[in-house]
């Protein structure tokens, strides 16, 4: 995950963030699922070298695999279906 913007609001972020982790995977798992390189550490050797380390590394990429697999089904809660669930007990409940 990289993230750069102007260094006007990443001094404000840096004085006023309070969370260890910047992206919503990290934050989430409360550890370092995925690298993290943010502002000046975001350059195109080290997004190549993090990319790299993940791929030639069998074992890290299955594991972040599983891992952001079972983040996503905890997430996914069949939200789609609840919510067409409440919206036709709605429109049962509504007189014609």
């Amino acid at each position: 995950v990289t993230y750069k913007v102007s260094f006007l609001t990443y001094v404000i972020v840096k004085l006023l963030s309070h969370v260890k982790y910047y992206s919503m995977p990290n934050n989430l798992a409360g550890r370092e699922l995925v690298p993290e390189l943010m502002q000046y550490e975001a350059t195109a050797e080290n997004i190549g070298r993090a990319v790299e380390k993940i791929l030639a590394d069998p074992e890290e990429k299955n594991r972040l695999i599983g891992d952001l697999e079972k983040m996503h089904l905890d997430l996914k809660r069949e939200g789609d279906e609840r919510a067409a669930d409440t919206v036709l007990s709605y429109l049962k409940d509504t007189p014609d």
